[in-house]
């Protein structure tokens, strides 16, 4: 399993520098934005058998969970005279970011009406900072529950089930998310909370349930 797995890491490394030959090939390299990021963490955590690889970097959780090990990746982007060469950057975004930057890069504007969560990466891309924003917000329908997240600045919170107390983590100084706050900080819980309430829009086929089963 880990030979399999070392594989197709080998493979898909093999196969981005093939799209990137190709592109200086047509002469297109030095002109085309190239965004790689991964979708999730890890599908697996670190006591199991590809655990070597901890690909999560030390952080907690993994595919399926709301902690940073589940949800943080990485992403290299290559814009040669646009991105700045060898910058390296820590501000926060999400692939929901990725309708509005294609749209102004493409210089399009987005139908009339359309409510999305995302907001355009282009400045950020240029050299800026990553843009502000009030929080960023998930949640995940997979057995045994339905569980959520929210980030606003470094405050993180978690709620396993929608039963489930909310644990409230400081990214700044706990990136692995060992120590729970929220009964140290109830106001900044409780805003977690409020803003669990207000990112979530109802829908009957994805249901607020303790029993995904």
């Amino acid at each position: 399993l880990q030979k399999a797995y070392a594989a197709q890491i080998t493979r898909l490394d093999s196969d981005v520098g093939h799209l990137l030959a190709l592109l200086k090939e047509l002469g297109l390299d030095e002109k085309t934005l190239v965004l790689f990021a991964g979708d999730n963490g890890p599908s697996f955590p670190p006591d199991f058998e590809l655990g070597l690889f901890e690909s999560a970097n030390g952080l907690r959780g993994c595919k399926s969970t709301m902690y940073e090990g589940g949800l943080r990746q990485a992403a290299i982007v290559r814009w040669p005279g646009v991105v700045p060469a060898g910058r390296v950057c820590d501000g926060p975004w999400a692939f929901w970011d990725f309708l509005p930057t294609a749209a102004e890069l493409a210089g399009v504007s987005l139908p009339e009406g359309l409510k999305i969560d995302g907001v355009s990466l282009v400045s950020m891309l240029r050299g800026g900072p990553a843009p502000s924003r009030e929080y960023f917000y998930w949640e995940l329908h997979e057995p045994p529950q339905f569980i959520q997240a929210v980030r606003f600045g470094d405050w993180k919170a978690v709620r396993n089930g929608p039963a489930g107390p909310i644990e409230l983590y400081d990214l700044k100084s706990d990136a692995r998310e060992t120590i729970d706050l929220a009964a140290q900080r109830p106001s900044r819980a409780s805003k977690a909370e409020t803003l669990m309430k207000q990112a979530r829009a109802n829908d009957p086929n994805w249901p607020l349930t303790t029993n995904l089963a």
